[in-house]
């Protein structure tokens, strides 16, 4: 349901994929609601759920034309609870 959403962010950092999602998985997980990591293909999905209904996702994929990974996040709602603080986390890791 969120995959078809555009990105509200969409970044591109220097870390490689693992060490992205690594910095990037505690500081979701302290935001305060759970958080699921499941691999699709080759990228990764990091989904926050608030009451079973995802409420966003980071998308973290290897950048074919780097060591590097591309990082997408949707939310369902913009303004939504967690939207601000993962989106500053998300900058954080790059």
């Amino acid at each position: 349901m969120l995959r078809e959403k555009e990105p509200m962010l969409s970044e591109v950092t220097e870390r490689p994929a693992a060490d992205y999602i690594g910095c990037l998985n505690p500081k979701m997980v302290a935001i305060g609601l759970p958080v699921q990591l499941m691999q699709d293909g080759s990228s990764t999905v990091l989904r926050m759920s608030r009451f079973a209904n995802p409420v966003l996702v980071v998308e973290v994929s290897p950048d074919a034309s780097t060591t590097g990974a591309n990082v997408q996040l949707r939310a369902r709602f913009n303004g939504g609870w967690g939207v601000g603080p993962t989106v500053d986390a998300v900058k954080a890791c790059l």
